[in-house]
């Protein structure tokens, strides 16, 4: 029986990492994840093709990128290897079915995209902790079919949040539709969903300033009232009646009750309610249906975040790279505050491109403002059974190809691959050098410059 994802959560600890952090890697990820130890990520956040059926996606010329394509048109005979099928059949039934139904539904070169795109999502699941996130960013030519992907890697129930980010302001009018003017990012978590609901905020727009506030002339601040339920119901203590002032309130139909700030260790809502009366922080009007939870104006960041973001634009030309596809840094200092906090290592993957960091101080800017240090192609991800070599001992560090193509049902650490005949060598290589790997721009992050040499190496299939 194939193991559920909650399944393996329970089953595996954390591991060790085995690779550098604050480092830019170049080259297809499936080979640098399939060398990283399983469990050691708290956050990914990836920006894969979309499957625009276009052949080739050219930078500008004359900007930092310029001379580098990469391709979004995908085709079952040059870009699914035979391999990955037949283990995503043994292994991950569910996968393969969102895959097979998208053969019927759209056709094979769409499910060669599903297939291409999962092999690496379920690598991705296998190195990602158990408290970790995921983001994926699309658009709307794949995100149905990917979500189902996600679904059967991740799990329903760790589908966290669907975001829609509107690219720009501009009104990108179409004949014959409503125009297209946004992406989605997809959230999911492997288990427990991390999240910082104090740094998922906004800055306050000027007319925003004191907009749904009152003055309390007591004390001469604003405040406000919120409600102290949630979307869902839910079976445990936050899903039963519970008591305020002497009175039992039942939860709303498909809801549940919160307790703002959080739960003490062990605490019910009815005490935390008591508690957060005692400090000054409920109400309940003439009345009233339920009691409220008063916030004050001047304890808040900002703007508490929701699944629609307006505020964040396209790049700017001083970030531009010359690539039409380029994501601003500020979408991603969104993610990274929301989904980790200081020490934890995340992976940015974008196409053929990974980058590992280590966040910092919670002053400092997130994950070094997401410009790593250039690290050199050809140094990838030891394997366990080696450790990674010391600057001073000269030793090159490679990836090992793994037991399984892809994220193994064990959640176990990377392990070699078994050495194979000259002629499936053969066969594998000329696959992979084809089609499979799909070189990123050497300038795809600003501030990142490579030296010649290493210019030289990015353009090679690993």
């Amino acid at each position: 029986m194939t193991p559920s994802p909650t399944d393996l959560v329970q089953a595996f600890p954390p591991q060790t990492l085995n690779f550098p952090t604050s480092a830019l890697y170049l080259g297809d990820n499936l080979d640098f994840m399939r060398g990283m130890n399983s469990e050691t990520v708290s956050l990914i956040a990836t920006d894969p093709p979309f499957n625009k059926g276009v052949k080739a996606f050219k930078a500008k010329d004359g900007t930092a990128a310029d001379g580098q394509s990469f391709t979004d048109k995908w085709n079952w005979q040059k870009d699914v290897h035979p391999q990955w099928v037949k283990d995503i059949q043994e292994n991950w039934p569910a996968v393969g079915a969102v895959i097979e139904a998208a053969k019927l539904a759209q056709g094979y070169d769409t499910a060669a995209y599903l297939c291409w795109l999962g092999v690496r999502l379920l690598e991705m699941h296998r190195i990602l902790r158990n408290d970790g996130a995921i983001y994926v960013h699309l658009d709307q030519t794949a995100v149905a079919w990917v979500k189902a992907l996600m679904d059967a890697i991740f799990g329903r129930d760790n589908s966290r949040n669907e975001i829609v980010w509107r690219r720009t302001h501009s009104k990108n009018s179409v004949a014959t539709r409503f125009g297209t003017n946004h992406d989605t990012i997809l959230a999911y978590s492997k288990g427990k969903w991390a999240f910082n609901k104090k740094r998922a905020v906004r800055p306050f727009a000027q007319d925003e300033e004191q907009a749904g506030y009152k003055l309390d002339k007591k004390t001469g601040r604003y405040f406000a009232l919120s409600p102290v339920h949630a979307d869902g119901a839910r079976n445990g203590d936050s899903g039963q009646p519970a008591t305020f002032r002497g009175k039992v309130y039942k939860p709303p139909a498909t809801r549940h009750w919160v307790v703002p700030g959080g739960r003490k260790s062990g605490e019910t809502t009815s005490e935390g309610w008591a508690r957060l009366d005692a400090e000054g922080r409920m109400h309940l009007a003439e009345g009233g249906k339920f009691p409220q939870y008063i916030r004050y104006r001047d304890e808040m960041n900002g703007v508490d975040l929701d699944d629609v973001w307006t505020d964040i634009p396209i790049p700017s030309e001083r970030e531009r790279t010359g690539w039409s596809t380029q994501k601003p840094i500020a979408l991603y200092e969104r993610i990274v505050l929301a989904s980790s906090k200081p020490g934890d290592v995340g992976v940015r993957s974008v196409r053929g491109l990974l980058h590992d960091a280590r966040g910092g101080g919670e002053t400092r800017t997130p994950l070094g403002r997401l410009r790593p240090r250039p690290h050199r192609p050809e140094h990838r991800p030891a394997a366990p059974e080696r450790q990674p070599p010391t600057r001073e001992s000269g030793e090159r560090a490679s990836a090992p190809r793994s037991a399984r193509p892809f994220g193994r049902s064990d959640g176990g650490n990377a392990r070699p691959r078994p050495s194979a005949g000259k002629a499936e060598a053969a066969k594998d290589a000329a696959f992979r050098t084809a089609r499979c790997s799909r070189p990123a721009g050497r300038h795809v992050l600003p501030g990142v410059r490579m030296g010649a040499a290493s210019q030289r190496l990015s353009r090679k299939r690993p």
